[in-house]
């Protein structure tokens, strides 16, 4: 796990003042959100993918893999496993069976 908490991606830096810093954050994210389609149309995929969709995705994922709340909550860089339960508070056992079994359909 990473010790400075820092961003991981160049392009998005501390030292702008907040109201640059969100519009950065939304530019890199839109930028990013497109690069997401084109890859789904390539890969001939119909559903919607975004960087919400894919955070929430890996979640519900790492979840499955590890029943481990605090880990799953730390790796999202939640400040609290209550919130990373509201990620996963819909899925049930059997739910996320489904949802894991139609996520990795015909692969």
């Amino acid at each position: 796990m990473r010790k400075d908490k820092g961003y991981i991606l160049p392009f998005l830096k501390e030292d702008l003042n907040p109201e640059k810093h969100q519009n950065r954050i939304e530019s890199m994210t839109a930028l990013i959100n497109r690069m997401l389609r084109e890859v789904a149309t390539k890969a001939e995929i119909e559903k919607k993918i975004t960087t919400h969709i894919a955070r929430h995705s890996f979640a519900s994922l790492a979840w499955a893999n590890s029943r481990d709340i605090k880990a799953v909550s730390q790796a999202l860089g939640h400040t609290s496993v209550r919130m990373t339960e509201n990620y996963l508070r819909d899925l049930s056992g059997s739910e996320q069976d489904a949802l894991l079994d139609t996520t990795f359909e015909g692969f």
